[in-house]
């Protein structure tokens, strides 16, 4: 089974007369200042920022579930790249997925809400591991 490569063109879609951005005809997004968006977060109850991190993984799992299909069929280098592309298309920098024997590691990089934003970016980082983690259970035994 061949699986689709990540393609982000035309991912991104401009309405510039209706003032709106969209991700391929979805809901739409914002595009916000990584500092001001840190500044929310931090300012918000542990459990809000939980939720929100948490709806941004969902988000990019339901995304990368809609075009790979079932994530055991996917080879774990598929299942990287969707979710690492859809990581890109939220600008929350590039990631990476290593394999130490079982042990699943995300490495994010070039983030823009820097350090300061590992606790913004953990949560959606534990929901990408569980989405990847079907794919890698075949590929690790």
């Amino acid at each position: 089974m061949t699986t689709p490569r990540f393609n982000p063109s035309n991912s991104v879609e401009f309405d510039l007369a209706r003032g709106q951005i969209a991700l391929r005809g979805e809901s739409g997004r914002l595009l916000v200042p990584a500092d001001a968006l840190l500044a929310l977060c931090q300012a918000a109850e542990p459990e809000a920022r939980k939720d929100f991190a948490r709806r941004l993984g969902t988000e990019i799992g339901r995304r990368v579930a809609e075009r790979l299909g079932a994530a055991d069929q996917a080879s774990p280098e598929a299942v990287v790249e969707h979710l690492g592309g859809d990581w890109a298309l939220m600008g929350l920098g590039s990631l990476a997925l290593e394999s130490w024997g079982k042990a699943l590691l995300l490495h994010v990089v070039d983030s823009p809400l820097g350090d300061a934003g590992d606790d913004v970016l953990g949560a959606p980082s534990k929901a990408l591991c569980s989405a990847a983690s079907v794919a890698m259970r075949r590929w690790c035994g």
